[in-house]
C-alpha cells in the first residue's frame, strides 16, 4: 500500500515491496512506527522508484534471490534493531 501524505516520501507497509526496492538498490529513508503492528517504510519519491512499485505489482521486479534474501536481513535488522 502506498500513501501519498509525505510529498518527497512514498511510504509503504509492503514488507516484500520494501525489500524488493532495497533489493534494486533503493534506500530506506524513514520507517514511521506509529503502529508497531504495521510499521511504513519511506523512500525517497522517484521515478525509478514508482517503476519499480509498477514493476513489483505487475509481477515484474526481478532481483537476484541471494540479494532479496540479503536484503530481507537487513530490513528486519532495521525493524527489531531500532537503528533508523
Amino acid at each position: 500500500m502506498i500513501h501519498d501524505d509525505n510529498e518527497e516520501l512514498y511510504f509503504t507497509t509492503d514488507f516484500g515491496c520494501c525489500v524488493g526496492l532495497v533489493s534494486r538498490g533503493f534506500g530506506i529513508q524513514d520507517i514511521d512506527r506509529a503502529n508497531p503492528r504495521k510499521l511504513r517504510f519511506g523512500f525517497k519519491r522517484t521515478q525509478e522508484l514508482v517503476d519499480a512499485i509498477g514493476q513489483y505489482r505487475r509481477f515484474e521486479l526481478q532481483v537476484d534471490a541471494r540479494v532479496y534474501f540479503e536484503s530481507s536481513k537487513m530490513v528486519k535488522n532495521l525493524i527489531y534493531g531500532d537503528e533508523l
